[in-house]
């Protein structure tokens, strides 16, 4: 269990401007990911293209 001073910096983390950068940073590389694998899956010779 932390401390309660980690706790609110963690908090105080949680609700700042680096945070938001950090989480954007994530989605973008999880939506990078996301699109590199459904790009890969519909070029993939076994998988029928949808009409």
């Amino acid at each position: 269990m932390q401390t309660d001073i980690f706790e609110k910096a963690l908090d105080e983390f949680l609700q700042g401007k680096n945070y938001d950068h950090a989480e954007e940073a994530i989605y973008q590389l999880a939506r990078a990911a996301f699109l590199a694998g459904w790009y890969a899956a519909k070029s993939c010779p076994s998988n029928e293209q949808e009409n």
